[in-house]
C-alpha cells in the first residue's frame, strides 16, 4: 500500500502524531511546540501555503499558551500556599518567572531568526543603484518583523518596482510578503510576464490559489495585500496599483495616478477581477514616490494621522532635494508629527528619479 507524503517523511508523520495527541490530552503546549515544528519542517520542504498555514497557527495560539500558562501556574500557586512555607511559595515564583522569561526569549528569537531571512530577500540598495543611482528607500517594520515589502527586478530592456502591504503585521504579515515576494518572482522573473497590470492579475490568482481562497469564500484565510508596481522604460512608465497610488513629483508639481479599488487576493465578487495599466511619457526629470499607507495613517498623540494632504505637500517641497536629504527629511517631518505616540503600522516607501 502507498505511503502519503507524511510518511514519507518521519519528521511530519511523528509531527502529526503529536499534533493528534496533545489535541486529545487538550495539551496546548505540546500543540503550540507542534505547529512550530510543522512551520519550520514545510518551510524546509518548501511547501509555503502548508508552512504558512502552521505559523498562523503557531501564532494564534502563542497568546492562549500565555495566558493558560499563567492561569495554571497561578493556581499550582494556590494550592502549594495551603502546604508549603512562605520561602517555598517564593522560590516557586521565582522559577515560574524564569520559566516565562525562557518562553518569551524562545519566541524572540524565532522572530528575531524570522527577520533576517525576511530582510535577506530584500533587493540591496546597491543592487537598485545600478538601475537607479538616484533612490531611496524607508523600510520601517511595527514589529520585528514586517507586513510590508518592497521588490525589483532589471529586466534589461525595463526595470520593475513594486511597494506591497500585506494584510496585518507583525508575524502573520511577514509570511503574507515571503508568498508576495515568491510569486513576483515567479511571475516576472520565471514566466516573463511584464506588463503591469497583467502582472497584478496574476498575483491575485496566485494568492487566492496558495491560500484556498477560491474554494471556500467563508474560509478564515481572507488575506490579501495592497501594491504599486510600476514599469519603466526608456521613454515611458507603465503603472498599475492595487488600493495603492503612485505618486510623480515633476517641475515641482505633483501627479497621482491612482490604483485601483480592488486589493490583490482577498474575496471577490467580481466574475474576473481586472487591473488598469497607466501608462505615462516620461519627459525630464520624474521623481517616483511608492508606498504602502503607513506613513500617511500614522497618528500623533492627540489621534490625528499625519494625512494624505499634508505628505504631498511634503512631497512637492523635498522632491528637489538629494535622495539622501529626502530621505532625512521625510524621516524627521514623521518623528516630529509622531513625537512619543506608537508606531501604528508597517512604514515603508521606495523613491527613484527617472529621465534626463
Amino acid at each position: 500500500m502507498p505511503q502519503s507524503p507524511e510518511q514519507e517523511n518521519m519528521a511530519l508523520y511523528y509531527f502529526e502524531r503529536a499534533r493528534a495527541l496533545a489535541e486529545e490530552l487538550g495539551a496546548k503546549d505540546l500543540l503550540y511546540q507542534t505547529h512550530q515544528a510543522f512551520a519550520e519542517e514545510y518551510e524546509r520542504i518548501g511547501d509555503i501555503e502548508k508552512a504558512y498555514y502552521h505559523f498562523k497557527k503557531f501564532h494564534e495560539i502563542e497568546r492562549q499558551v500565555f495566558n493558560e500558562e499563567s492561569d495554571k501556574k497561578m493556581k499550582n500557586l494556590q494550592i502549594i500556599h495551603q502546604v508549603e512555607q512562605t520561602k517555598k511559595e517564593a522560590e516557586i515564583q521565582r522559577l515560574r518567572n524564569v520559566e516565562l522569561a525562557e518562553l518569551n526569549a524562545n519566541i524572540t528569537s524565532s522572530i528575531a531568526y524570522a527577520q533576517k531571512i525576511q530582510q535577506a530577500i530584500l533587493p540591496t540598495s546597491e543592487k537598485i543603484a545600478t538601475a537607479f543611482p538616484n533612490h531611496f528607500i524607508i523600510y520601517k517594520p511595527k514589529d520585528i518583523v514586517s507586513g510590508d515589502f518592497y521588490w525589483f527586478h532589471d529586466l534589461g530592456e525595463a526595470k520593475i518596482l513594486a511597494v506591497s502591504d500585506c494584510t496585518g503585521h507583525g508575524v502573520p504579515g511577514a509570511f503574507m510578503s515571503m508568498i508576495g515576494n515568491a510569486l513576483l518572482n515567479q511571475i516576472i522573473i520565471e514566466k516573463r510576464i511584464t506588463e503591469p497590470n497583467i502582472i497584478l492579475e496574476e498575483l491575485h490568482k496566485a494568492i487566492r490559489d496558495a491560500l484556498r481562497q477560491s474554494e471556500n469564500p467563508s474560509v478564515e484565510l481572507q488575506d490579501g495585500m495592497d501594491v504599486c508596481l510600476v514599469k519603466v522604460e526608456r521613454e515611458r512608465l507603465i503603472f498599475s496599483g492595487a488600493k495603492r497610488p503612485l505618486y510623480i513629483v515633476q517641475k515641482g508639481e505633483l501627479t497621482e495616478l491612482k490604483g485601483d479599488r480592488y486589493s490583490i487576493g482577498g474575496r471577490q465578487r467580481e466574475t474576473e477581477r481586472k487591473f488598469t495599466a497607466h501608462e505615462i511619457p516620461i519627459q525630464n526629470q520624474m521623481t517616483l514616490y511608492l508606498t504602502t499607507d503607513g506613513y500617511i495613517d500614522q497618528a500623533n498623540p492627540q489621534r490625528e494621522s499625519f494625512g494624505s494632504k499634508r505628505f504631498k505637500e511634503l512631497l512637492k517641497v523635498i522632491a528637489t532635494l538629494n535622495c539622501d536629504e529626502q530621505k532625512e527629511k521625510l524621516e524627521s517631518e514623521l518623528l516630529a508629527h509622531q513625537q512619543q505616540e506608537a508606531q501604528r503600522d508597517d512604514i515603508t516607501m521606495m523613491s527613484v528619479v527617472i529621465g534626463s
